[in-house]
């Protein structure tokens, strides 16, 4: 799998689910990444992927309004955004358990 089949892969699965069955896709999707012997790279950002799965569905949400108008996949620079907000939050909640 390249990264163009991973993003049109990942656009699929944030559109129509909510926190938890993204959680769970994007686990499966990582999980076939290694039985593929897929890269590195695209097994880590997965694993990222899920970590995150609150934002991942938010931005799912913001490409179903987005795909209604042209069918264009979720961006590397989405992802990247999605994963530093997430961390951001996870961070945050840890501090304030703490």
């Amino acid at each position: 799998m390249n990264e163009a089949e991973f993003r049109a892969f990942v656009t699929r699965l944030i559109l129509c689910g909510n926190r938890n069955s993204v959680r769970y896709s994007i686990t499966e999707l990582m999980n076939i990444l290694i039985q593929e012997d897929a890269e590195d790279y695209l097994i880590e950002l997965a694993k990222e992927l899920a970590e995150v799965d609150l934002e991942m569905a938010e931005l799912g949400k913001q490409l179903q309004k987005r795909i209604d108008m042209n069918q264009e996949d979720v961006t590397m620079a989405e992802l990247g955004k999605a994963i530093r907000e997430g961390r951001e939050r996870i961070r945050r909640e840890a501090e304030f358990r703490c």
